[in-house]
């Protein structure tokens, strides 16, 4: 039988302002848009950041990346559950500009971190 924790989950987000570039991340799995609104994308992301702190959790603003397209979308380079931090490699070489704030993330205090390999170059 396993007894539930003792001390509540962090209840943290990390963000990041869209880069103006936007437009030019890389996309996948659908076509690329040519609307891509920098203003509105601006202010969507103002909403998301207002949603989680309504809800509860406390705000980490990364410093910006005008220059990485991708660089808003910063949730999925990494993941904290209680005290660990698992910090993922992107599989595309143009996301690697997100590396360096990625690594500053990494081993600061209480936040021991899994790391499992660098981009490819």
């Amino acid at each position: 039988m396993s007894s539930a924790p003792s001390e509540s989950p962090s209840r943290s987000a990390f963000v990041r302002r869209p880069s103006p570039k936007l437009a030019n991340g890389l996309v996948t799995h659908v076509e690329r848009s040519t609307d891509v609104d920098p203003v509105v994308a601006y202010e969507q992301w103002s909403g998301y950041v207002n949603a989680l702190t309504d809800a509860g959790y406390e705000i980490h603003e990364v410093e910006p990346a005008p220059d990485c397209p991708d660089g808003v979308f910063i949730e999925d380079a990494m993941v904290i559950a209680r005290d660990l931090m698992v910090v993922t490699a992107p599989g595309a070489a143009a996301r690697c500009a997100r590396d360096p704030w990625r690594q500053s993330c990494c081993g600061g205090p209480g936040s021991p971190c899994s790391r499992p390999g660098r981009c490819a170059r």
